[in-house]
């Protein structure tokens, strides 16, 4: 009964069973039934987008966090994973509100912070502003390998091409085979004229995300 303390765990469990065996529209419907029943259990929420998410539904997906948000407008994760999904959506600009919502809440979480930052570098705005969110996104998790890249990619966007190879490599370390901290690498050597060097981390990049692929 939904009244039980056992009603969240006993409908993921059977969710997760359903999921297993290959049944995720039978999953996604026991979770939508609990959230009828239910609807202030987050991980109802969470757990029905990522199957969404799986079967490549990512409108259904953006649709469930939202009722999500709405109902649970101060849980954090599920703004995250909004912001995730909106992004997968090529929906940036909403992606980098949901990002914000979230640091309204949690001004520490990292994650959003170097989300809201690299995208900004990516597209070349805001960019003092990114360069401090990455920082301090790196700050909170300093052998993060993803956001040392993302303090890299931000350094080139400002035309620092030294202090962008610095977290590049660093991040490379942090990171062997990542394909897109050797795609940066790759074009901060062809920006500085060393088209040999390039093509190697091109290369190595494309090689990378072949075998993720």
């Amino acid at each position: 009964p939904h009244k039980s303390s056992y009603f969240k765990d006993a409908r993921v469990h059977i969710a997760s069973m359903l999921r297993q065996a290959k049944r995720s529209d039978e999953a996604i419907e026991v979770l939508k039934d609990g959230i009828a029943k239910k609807g202030n259990v987050p991980e109802f929420y969470e757990y029905t987008a990522a199957l969404y998410e799986e079967s490549s539904r990512i409108p259904e997906a953006i649709s469930i966090l939202e009722a999500g948000h709405s109902a649970l407008p101060d849980e954090e994760k599920i703004l995250f994973l909004l912001g995730i999904v909106y992004e997968k959506a090529e929906e940036r600009e909403r992606a980098v509100w949901a990002m914000q919502q979230v640091l309204r809440i949690n001004p520490q979480n990292a994650s959003a912070l170097n989300y809201i930052g690299y995208t900004w570098a990516d597209s070349g705005e805001n960019l003092e502003e990114a360069l401090e969110m990455v920082q301090q996104a790196l700050v909170l998790r300093p052998d993060d390998g993803y956001i040392t890249d993302s303090l890299g990619w931000v350094y080139f966007k400002m035309g620092d091409d030294e202090r962008a190879l610095k977290y590049l490599y660093k991040a490379n370390r942090l990171v062997p085979k990542e394909p897109v901290i050797l795609d940066h690498l790759g074009e901060v050597m062809l920006y500085r004229g060393d088209q040999g060097a390039a093509l190697r981390f091109f290369e190595q990049a494309l090689e990378a995300w072949q075998k993720k692929n």
